[in-house]
């Protein structure tokens, strides 16, 4: 979804499928990253290149986040590109379309990896966010 214009409709058609108070738990990009305009090589199986720092949705007009290509480290391997958008942009969108937003913390597995150090980068950068949209309105 480049412009806004669609992430409107997304929640629209998820607020249609639910009823009021219900939820939709979904993964989206990471929204709180601050670091969001550098590239990322080789983190947990991926990598992302920036190819906007600062993306314009041709809808409105707005600088809304990023443009990236996601390369999933495979074999074989394969790419996509996403439109990283900033999570005020998601929750305008999600209450146009009668949704309320809420962003849920990571959850990592409690296992010898988390002693280890293996989830640090992980942690102080994390590529997915969890995002929940509850219906709101009739």
């Amino acid at each position: 979804m480049g412009t806004e214009k669609e992430l409107t409709s997304m929640f629209r058609t998820i607020a249609q499928n639910l009823a009021v108070g219900g939820k939709f738990v979904g993964v989206t990009t990471n929204v709180t990253d601050p670091w969001v305009k550098e590239d990322k090589k080789d983190f947990y199986g991926i990598d992302v290149s920036v190819l906007e720092r600062e993306y314009v949705a041709p809808d409105t007009g707005r600088e809304v986040g990023i443009k990236a290509r996601v390369t999933v480290l495979s074999e074989p391997s394969f790419s996509f590109d996403v439109f990283q958008f900033r999570s005020e942009v998601y929750e305008r969108c999600a209450q146009e379309a009668g949704l309320e937003i809420r962003w849920r913390e990571h959850v990592l597995p409690d296992d010898e990896r988390k002693e280890s150090g293996y989830w640090d980068d992980w942690q102080r950068r994390p590529t997915f966010s969890v995002i929940e949209a509850v219906h709101c309105s009739s």
